[in-house]
């Protein structure tokens, strides 16, 4: 695996591990609750990084992987559900997030650094090469699980890091 995309995948892992590690002890009605303060439930969250961690694959790769019901429901600017029970479950979120988290491995441990510099085939002008979608991946998912260990701590969760 050549230097960019080790350091992506690094990036990627870490923010799946923190992912875990603030929905840790989350259970039931807590994933749906939405404490003062926090815009969004958790379920909201974690379904909007596992859709976004899908949407970043399809555009460096062209593949689309996430069910097309997910955009509407967690895509940027969506409009939030009045009952958080209509989102997609835990598992399912969870499932897909390790899924496409197996793609990434799969796709970086044979991307080279001209791969990764190269223009995506989405040709997002904000993102425009595959290593630029890559790094705000990461970001997005450590930006948006910030979210999730205010939500837990608001919920009365004991501390985790």
């Amino acid at each position: 695996m050549q230097g960019m995309a080790k350091a992506f995948l690094m990036g990627i892992e870490r923010s799946a591990r923190f992912v875990e590690v603030f929905t840790r002890g989350l259970e039931g009605e807590d994933w749906y609750a939405r404490p003062a303060g926090v815009p969004n439930p958790a379920i909201w969250t974690l379904g909007h990084i596992a859709y976004h961690r899908g949407l970043f694959y399809e555009m460096v790769t062209g593949e689309r992987t996430y069910p097309e019901p997910w955009k509407a429901l967690f895509d940027m600017g969506c409009t939030a559900l009045g009952d958080p029970h209509g989102y997609p479950g835990v598992e399912e979120c969870l499932a897909y997030m390790e899924r496409t988290l197996g793609l990434w491995r799969t796709y970086l441990e044979s991307a080279s650094d001209e791969e990764l510099a190269a223009s995506t085939p989405s040709c997002v002008p904000r993102l425009p090469t595959r290593a630029a979608v890559l790094s705000h991946c990461a970001v997005h998912e450590s930006h948006h699980t910030g979210s999730l260990a205010i939500a837990r701590r608001l919920l009365g969760k004991d501390r985790v890091v």
